[in-house]
């Protein structure tokens, strides 16, 4: 929950026209909100959802450990306790010793959250800090997966052995070989790499390396392939694809010596059109030779383990995470204003295996297998049709007096409406509260008593086209003296 609730609910959103309330049933005390997307949910899943329009159900239906808030003079924000009573307590000298790596005197290693005591689902089953303990498990399940798994070990927050619990009994690259600093000492000369008997590249280390062909790593999220599909590799087309053959289902690509100076032939392309690696090193020097490693990994065995062994726990009823890297302040009430919560009993419902041997779950994608713990609860879900919202008398802050004005609204409607005009129209009939104006409605509506303006963020950017041969046959069409093919730089 963000500031995003509190300017729905406000009625309130960025050149909006607004209603001055929602809907009201005369002497109900019920609050109706109606609005609409252009794009529905398919996925709300906290463990694998991937883009802002699946997460627009979690919104309502989740709470922090912390949240952002409103400071006292609203002109700012302040992070404020949610499920948990108070900010959470450094315990790093409780838990000092080799099981988690913490060193006597070290701070912002471990900390525990006292959670609330009247925390429940929406039917009303007590949530616990074995509950996060569990959920955390079924997150890092190795035969899963999930896609946000690595919100547990990415980033600022990082959870002791998640990573090793997740990959465990695997051969897995996930360690890039130079990290996002581009740290001079991180490189690898190319005399300093040995092979196995098999002839594949050992680093220093003694791990193999490889790179992803659908990741870009530090260059970005694309990979080799994706620059083959929108045209390059003219010279070095039959390197990408003796690339590609090698590829694993994942696309990584263990690297020998012949395999290496093809991802070094691609890059001199992709760099400047030169034609191999030694016309480029001809050019920019040796470092030519050790480019390649900057979306490079690192591959390692992962062995067994019990989840027993990951920074996720309970003791004495309180919830513990014991971090690989410290984490203090800001940044870690931060990285604690979501949660990786999931309803058990209804999880486990949810679960299969098909008959690849493949895992799935259908948490997240219906009314009836999902549960709420935040302020409202999802009661109806019609797939581009509408969804529905109630007031979660469960919720916790239901029962705290400073929480209940914020959230008035009794019930909330959503429909799927793909035209801007048609929202107007329903709009305009008082069948929506609100309606986002578009450049076309500007000059009807932005004197309007009606409208409400907040401040925030903008965004301004070119869209590049990076299809090379959509824009070589533009250019073609254009006539001389047009150059369209430079816009294609996929980044």
């Amino acid at each position: 929950m963000k500031f995003k609730k509190l300017g729905i609910l406000g009625l309130a959103t960025v050149f909006a026209v607004g209603l001055a309330s929602c809907g009201k049933t005369e002497g109900s005390g019920q609050y109706t909100y109606n609005y609409a997307l252009s794009v529905f949910p398919t996925n709300w899943n906290p463990h694998t959802y991937q883009t802002a329009t699946d997460s627009e159900i979690l919104d309502y239906t989740q709470s922090g450990f912390y949240e952002f808030d409103y400071n006292d003079t609203k002109d700012g924000y302040q992070i404020v306790n949610a499920m948990a009573k108070s900010a959470p307590q450094d315990v790093s000298s409780s838990y000092v010793g080799d099981s988690w790596g913490i060193k006597t005197g070290e701070t912002g290693r471990a900390y525990k959250i006292d959670l609330r005591d009247d925390l429940k689902w929406e039917d009303g089953t007590p949530i616990t800090a074995a509950s996060f303990v569990k959920s955390a498990e079924f997150l890092l399940n190795p035969d899963a997966q999930n896609y946000r798994a690595d919100s547990l070990y990415s980033g600022d927050l990082v959870i002791a052995k998640a990573r090793d619990y997740l990959y465990q009994g695997k051969h897995a690259y996930v360690n890039a070989i130079v990290s996002q600093n581009y740290g001079d000492d991180e490189y690898i000369q190319p005399s300093e790499f040995t092979t196995d008997d098999a002839g594949y590249l050992l680093a220093p280390n003694g791990q193999d390396v490889a790179i992803n062909l659908k990741s870009g790593g530090n260059w970005g999220s694309n990979g080799f392939t994706a620059y083959y599909n929108a045209g390059y590799f003219e010279i070095n087309e039959d390197a990408y694809k003796r690339l590609a053959a090698a590829a694993n289902d994942d696309g990584f690509v263990k690297l020998n010596a012949a395999l290496l100076k093809d991802v070094q032939d691609c890059i001199a392309e992709l760099q400047g059109g030169y034609a191999n690696v030694e016309a480029y090193a001809a050019v920019k020097g040796d470092y030519a030779y050790i480019e390649w490693q900057e979306m490079g990994l690192y591959g390692m065995d992962y062995p067994e383990m019990d989840f027993n062994q990951v920074g996720v726990f309970e003791d004495n009823g309180d919830l513990v995470i014991v971090l690989e890297k410290e984490l203090s302040g800001f940044y870690l009430l931060y990285s604690l204003t979501s949660t990786w919560l999931v309803h058990e009993p209804t999880y486990i419902k949810c679960q299969s295996i098909d008959a690849n041997n493949l895992y799935n779950n259908t948490y997240g994608t219906s009314a009836a297998n999902y549960k709420s713990y935040g302020p409202y609860k999802l009661v109806s879900f019609q797939q581009d049709k509408e969804f529905r919202f109630e007031k979660n008398e469960n919720w916790y802050g239901y029962n705290d007096k400073s929480s209940v004005a914020t959230y008035q609204t009794t019930n909330i409607v959503v429909s799927y409406v793909a035209e801007a005009t048609t929202r107007l129209q329903m709009f305009e009939r008082g069948e929506l509260d609100t309606y986002g104006l578009t450049a076309d409605n500007m000059a009807d509506y932005s004197m309007s008593d009606y409208v409400y303006y907040t401040e925030g963020a903008s965004t301004f950017f070119v869209a590049l086209n990076p299809d090379l041969k959509a824009l070589t046959e533009s250019q073609a069409a254009a006539g001389s003296n047009k150059n369209k093919t430079i816009l294609t730089t996929l980044e």
